[in-house]
């Protein structure tokens, strides 16, 4: 079973889909999958993990908990935060700042604390077992060092890339070892507040995405069909045993009845043979059809579901884009003379039609996905010229062309990128281009076949 598989299973989420999606939820499924495949990679010995897990802490209130680690040493408690930039902040302190070069800072809870609140529900439950809080950040665009207080206490704070110091520490431990059985009771009994025991909500209680029910329908009839198989087969076995039967009952009645009927009989019998053959054949004339049904079924589901990926909520339908809205020409990978294992890449975008056209932001910037499964992400001001467009307050917006030039992407091979998109960009009515018709648009550059 592959690792998103397995991400999947414990959370209930397709963290293929996520990457797809990239917004800061995403980034957060993102961050918590790349910490369950560390530790999946680098952890030895008895061990179990949950995932999301909502720990119940009294007044009919639970707290969520990112990853839990059931293992030898005891409960590994897992807060994961993707942010990125200069985190400031104090062992103590209830609020950190997180400070971003290229927009204001931002305040969040602390997840020393956060986490701190998580081991408190956790001890309540087992107490007497030995428990660890773990604050892993998972972007590697990310500077810890003003966080301060935190290295003389029982917890640790680091960066993903760092975790494998903490974990062959884990693997070393001796003292406090749980037995299988009580790893398995302790993770059967936060197994109930996992998503592994959450049911699926039925549609009349709550709308289905469209994906989940396209799914439904193709499990419907995967289900029909082998019902259809199953009742084929009966019927089958049914209509041979009645020829055997015959065949029998014949035979017992030549030896009776003598040589005058046989030829008679014979006849008989091949015609009820004859009859059960054709009913087989039409078994299996039907069984052909109903998979020829189903893979016509999934044909089209597969050319409609390329259609339902480029379709975008357009403000409630209020804006009506066409399908050239924008071109992607002169699309270029270039080796990079000066870069060590980097390529350069550049393209136009040009915004087709009179009506509308495209805004970009200090945020809007170039998501970068490879075959390998990582993810980087490139801010524009850097890489992006303005060719026949206007500058208005904070927005850059086009009318025409829009010129990216020479973004460094940082890989052996060209060949090891699967995707290309300009994220949190803007499409704009150019009556008033302050005003976003649809914020938050993304544009595909470059997809591999």
């Amino acid at each position: 079973m592959g690792m998103e598989s397995i991400y999947k299973d414990l959370t209930g989420i397709d963290i293929d889909q996520q990457k797809q999606i990239w917004d800061e939820r995403g980034k957060g499924y993102w961050g918590e999958y790349c910490l369950l495949r560390t530790l999946y990679l680098t952890i030895h010995g008895k061990c179990k993990f949950l995932m999301n897990v909502q720990i119940p802490v009294g007044d009919g209130k639970t707290t969520e908990i990112d990853l839990l680690m059931i293992h030898e040493s005891g409960i590994c408690c897992f807060e994961a935060k993707h942010y990125q930039g200069i985190i400031y902040g104090d062992f103590e302190d209830e609020e950190w700042t997180q400070y971003l070069r290229t927009g204001p800072n931002s305040s969040f809870r602390s997840p020393i604390k956060q986490n701190e609140y998580h081991m408190d529900a956790l001890r309540r439950m087992f107490p007497g077992t030995p428990i660890s809080s773990f604050v892993v950040f998972t972007n590697d665009n990310v500077d810890l060092e003003n966080v301060r207080g935190w290295q003389g206490s029982d917890m640790i704070l680091c960066k993903l890339e760092d975790l494998e110091i903490y974990t062959d520490r884990i693997n070393r431990m001796t003292e406090n070892r749980l037995s299988q059985n009580e790893i398995e009771t302790i993770f059967i009994t936060l197994s109930s507040y996992s998503p592994l025991s959450r049911k699926t909500i039925n549609k009349d209680e709550q709308i289905i995405p469209f994906v989940d029910y396209v799914n439904q329908l193709r499990s419907d009839l995967n289900t029909e069909l082998e019902e259809c198989r199953h009742i084929e087969k009966k019927r089958f076995h049914k209509k041979l045993l009645i020829i055997l039967g015959i065949a029998a009952l014949f035979c017992l009645f030549v030896l009776i009845a003598g040589s005058y009927s046989i030829v008679q009989e014979t006849d008989k019998a091949k015609s009820v043979a004859a009859e059960a053959k054709q009913e087989v054949a039409s078994a299996k004339q039907a069984q052909s059809a109903a998979e020829a049904a189903r893979e016509s079924a999934e044909q089209a589901l597969a050319e409609f579901s390329k259609k339902f990926k480029q379709v975008e909520p357009l403000n409630g339908g209020d804006v009506q884009l066409e399908d050239s809205f924008l071109e992607v020409y002169d699309l270029k990978f270039e080796k990079s003379q000066d870069l060590k294992d980097a390529y350069l890449f550049s393209c136009k975008i040009k915004v087709n039609g009179s009506q509308y056209g495209v805004a970009v932001y200090q945020k809007t910037s170039i998501i970068v996905h490879y075959i390998d499964g990582s993810i980087s992400e490139h801010i524009l001001n850097d890489v992006i010229k303005i060719t026949k467009g206007n500058y208005g307050g904070p927005f850059s917006y086009y009318r025409d062309t829009i010129i990216i030039s020479d973004l460094p992407i940082y890989t052996s091979s060209s060949d090891n990128i699967a995707y290309i998109k300009l994220t949190n960009a803007a499409i704009v009515s150019q009556s008033s281009p302050s005003n976003d018709l649809l914020p938050g648009t993304e544009f595909v550059l470059y997809e591999k076949n």
